[in-house]
């Protein structure tokens, strides 16, 4: 066999041969994560600032999985099982890159339409009142201990359903300890991003 029998033999098993899967570098990782953001936004239908920050701890679970299946696919030739802890730290390194922008203008937008919101719960328990029918709402504004206390207040006089927006008393207990773990967190998040804008937008 000369040597151009054995040029196109090579070329002929090369051509057979699945693609080699993308290393790690060329993983498109960045546009993965801004697929996932631009499609999971916070809830349109969430009212209190304390449903945007629920969004904001559970949303880095939902990324996490949905990269993963991304990166399953992605290296299924090779037979992927786990990340070694190397490899998980990059790719969250180059996914952090990302997100600031997309939590940022999601909170701006969640603020922005913070009066629309309010109004809406005012306007549902007036339509509700004009038929004689008393509609129970927590407000937009309260301390943690103010949203305790009315809760507590509800479900002493046996108010537990019937609130504005079929939220329980539960759910507003969950509120208040919210907003305590979040208390500083507008002010915190607001000179984060300054300083991420500086670094990485020059």
């Amino acid at each position: 066999m000369d040597k151009r029998s054995i040029r196109r033999k090579i070329e002929q098993i090369s051509e057979s041969l699945p693609p080699l899967p993308p290393t790690l570098e060329e993983l498109p990782v960045e546009a993965w994560v801004v697929e996932v953001m631009e499609a999971h936004a916070p809830p349109p239908f969430a009212r209190y600032d304390e449903d945007f920050w629920r969004w904001l701890e559970e949303f880095p679970g939902h990324l996490g999985g949905s990269l993963r299946q991304c990166i399953d696919r992605a290296w299924s030739a090779v037979g992927v099982k786990e990340l070694s802890t190397e490899t998980a730290a990059k790719l969250e390194e180059r996914a952090d890159k990302v997100l600031p922008p997309y939590i940022d203008r999601y909170w701006r937008q969640f603020q922005a339409g913070k009066a629309e919101r309010d109004e809406w719960a005012i306007g549902m328990a007036e339509v509700a009142a004009k038929v004689g029918y008393r509609v129970h709402y927590f407000p937009n504004t309260e301390t943690p201990e103010e949203i305790r206390q009315r809760a507590n207040k509800f479900e002493a006089e046996g108010l537990t359903e019937r609130l504005v927006g079929g939220w329980g008393i539960e759910y507003h207990r969950e509120r208040a300890e919210l907003a305590e773990r979040y208390e500083h967190w507008p002010e915190e998040w607001q000179q984060f991003y300054a300083e991420w804008r500086k670094e990485n937008e020059g």
